[in-house]
């Protein structure tokens, strides 16, 4: 009997049960992201598209329409939420008719444990907290919680493998349909210092801000700070650093700063750009050892020949 191997990874499970222990913890796992996803599916629908992030501070002014429809007219979000309703649903009835007493999801349901375990479940993804309390709980989140909560139980329903593989392919259809999550970009660390018993301390916190967003908040201390300062600050760092010549392209592209790459190393062979260094096995140095080591160069003086280039031009 110890020698029966999960259906999922292949690992010996040790007890005769067909799935492991390792592989049952993924399913809890997807069991529990089900109230997160119903909230992201929600707030996608109605096109409340701060869900994922749950961040602080200002946007562009565009509004949104007031739900998400497709080019033929339909829901996009609608099917996918269905088939997740379904799907957790009918696992459950099945997990109570074989495994669990009668009666004991009726029972769980009326607990309020049981609904604060699934708000724990929903918060506990990245939204914007003021979208949740307008959202309710549906009962097949509440199914799901349950079912986390009784892994070795789990582990001992015949239909085990179907019900993994099931919920498997429900959750990545419902992660397809929903909007990713907005690229967030680095801004530098915190600035805001206390004093305590008159020691300075400072946050130092890193922040991250969305593309568009004007102002972003510390999520340590809450200080406010805006984007457009905190770029100036980051590009006023950038200068004095050294890039390679590769590295450079992707940085001016970034910057918005349209220098062709034949252009760039035309600067580089007229000597217009002094090496500020090369670069050898992840360190720069300050005298070039081998033909293959890179040259690398200051950002600033790179900027300020295309500004120069630009004025002459114009």
């Amino acid at each position: 009997m110890s020698s029966i191997a999960c259906f999922h990874c292949g690992r010996p499970t040790g007890d005769g049960l067909p799935i492991c222990t390792k592989c049952t913890e993924i399913l809890v796992r997807m069991l529990q992201s089900v109230p997160g996803l119903v909230a992201d599916m929600t707030i996608t629908q109605a096109r409340l598209d701060r869900m994922s992030r749950g961040r602080v501070g200002g946007k562009s002014a565009d509004t949104p329409l007031p739900i998400s429809i497709d080019k033929s007219g339909n829901v996009p979000i609608r099917r996918p939420f269905d088939l997740l309703e379904n799907e957790i649903t009918t696992w459950s009835r099945d997990f109570e008719s074989r495994i669990s007493p009668a009666g004991s999801l009726l029972a769980a349901i009326e607990r309020p444990g049981l609904l604060q375990m699934t708000l724990n479940c929903k918060t506990g993804r990245r939204h914007d907290q003021s979208t949740l309390s307008t959202q309710p709980t549906r009962l097949f989140e509440e199914f799901a919680v349950w079912l986390a909560c009784h892994p070795h139980d789990l582990r001992m329903h015949p239909a085990i493998d179907e019900m993994f593989d099931s919920l498997s392919d429900v959750i990545a259809i419902v992660n397809k349909a929903i909007d990713q999550l907005p690229e967030l970009r680095y801004k530098g660390v915190c600035q805001y210092v206390e004093y305590d018993q008159g020691r300075e301390r400072r946050c130092n916190a890193d922040l991250y801000a969305e593309k568009g967003e004007e102002w972003v908040q510390c999520p340590r201390c809450r200080a406010s700070y805006a984007v457009a300062k905190l770029d100036r600050d980051i590009l006023a760092q950038m200068r004095e650093m050294n890039y390679t010549a590769v590295e450079l392209q992707s940085l001016l592209r970034e910057l918005g700063k349209r220098v062709p790459k034949s252009t760039l190393y035309r600067w580089i062979n007229e000597r217009k750009l002094t090496p500020r260094g090369w670069m050898r096995d992840g360190r720069i140095i300050q005298r070039w050892i081998h033909r293959n080591d890179p040259a690398v160069y200051r950002l600033g003086d790179v900027l300020d020949l295309a500004t120069r280039t630009e004025r002459v031009r114009s």
